[in-house]
């Protein structure tokens, strides 16, 4: 009943409607029932580039449906007015994919890339939270993810630098 939900914000004035999924659920119709409901964004998470570490870090999940929702929201994009977020949080595993993010997302898709360093906010499979082996490329990669994002006219929102270890991340 999410339409419905969406419906409901609306009438009763929620100034801006954002789901946030991993995008497997979604086919073209749903995106339209959803937009027609009144959907302002859509925040989809992602934790791999690649189909091998997309699969392997979503182990239900399907690296095409994935895309379909991609395909779906570029030829929606037509009609209809709303965002497309991508929200990629890196580690160490999946980091240096970021390098070939555009040969594998194409920029008509989405609005937003926002990249974020994994963080340890609770139990998760995955437990490798130490990033300072990146450090030191990471400035390099993010500029060059900047360049891409400002030539397709997406909004970038990632920090300048990865957080020492322990401290907070404020400027995500």
């Amino acid at each position: 009943n999410l339409e419905t939900i969406v419906q409901l914000g609306k009438q009763y004035k929620v100034p801006y409607i954002s789901l946030t999924t991993n995008a497997n659920l979604l086919t073209e119709q749903k995106i339209e029932s959803l937009l027609k409901a009144g959907l302002d964004e859509f925040t989809i998470s992602l934790h791999g580039v690649t189909k091998e570490t997309y699969e392997n870090f979503m182990k239900k999940a399907s690296y095409e449906k994935f895309h379909n929702a991609f395909k779906a929201f570029q030829k929606l994009k037509e009609t209809y007015d709303f965002k497309v977020r991508i929200n990629y949080t890196f580690n160490k595993d999946n980091f240096y994919e970021l390098q070939g993010f555009f040969n594998h997302f194409d920029a008509k898709s989405f609005d937003i890339l926002q990249i974020r360093p994994i963080q340890k906010i609770g139990n998760t499979e995955y437990n490798d939270f130490d990033l300072e082996s990146l450090r030191q490329d990471y400035p390099s990669l993010i500029s060059n993810i900047k360049e891409a994002c400002k030539e397709n006219n997406i909004v970038l929102l990632a920090p300048n630098t990865i957080p020492k270890k322990g401290s907070e991340n404020a400027s995500s």
